[in-house]
């Protein structure tokens, strides 16, 4: 409806416009890195034959193909993360979402500066590769702050 559509787009303009320098930089890198998520996706698009339905597709992504050289479980954190951040989705306000979404860009960040996404074996490629798209769908559901300017 009209009056959802203005709530969710009056939420956005004030979760955009804190004034918080804190807040700016969690926004500024959200954006950064849901960039780089659609990049990587749109590149491997044409092989990608996962869901779009969030919940089916944490359904395949398996934790035994996770990074095991890294120290600080990046690919863990962000699936259980993921997983809880799924159930509590549909009980927070817009901007509580939006500010829930803000704390993937440092694991996120993370993750790109220490594994390689595109790895050679294709059953790890393809984890990772539904586990960037698990967090795209779930932040999608709110907005594509990958289409917004810092």
């Amino acid at each position: 409806s009209l009056t959802k559509f203005k709530d969710k787009l009056n939420a956005l303009c004030k979760f955009m416009t804190s004034k918080s320098q804190k807040d700016q930089s969690l926004i500024a890198n959200l954006i950064t890195v849901n960039k780089r998520i659609r990049r990587i996706l749109k590149d491997d698009n044409k092989s990608d034959n996962t869901s779009n339905n969030i919940k089916n597709l944490i359904k395949t992504i398996e934790p035994k193909y996770f990074e095991k050289q890294d120290k600080a479980n990046l690919e863990a954190q962000l699936f259980d993360k993921l997983k809880l951040d799924i159930k509590k989705q549909d009980t927070l306000s817009y901007l509580e979402q939006l500010k829930l979404f803000s704390e993937y860009a440092p694991i996120l960040h993370e993750l790109f500066e220490s594994v390689m996404i595109m790895a050679k074996d294709a059953k790890v490629k393809n984890n990772r590769l539904a586990l960037l798209k698990a967090v795209r769908l779930l932040i999608l559901g709110v907005a594509d702050v990958s289409v917004l300017s810092v």
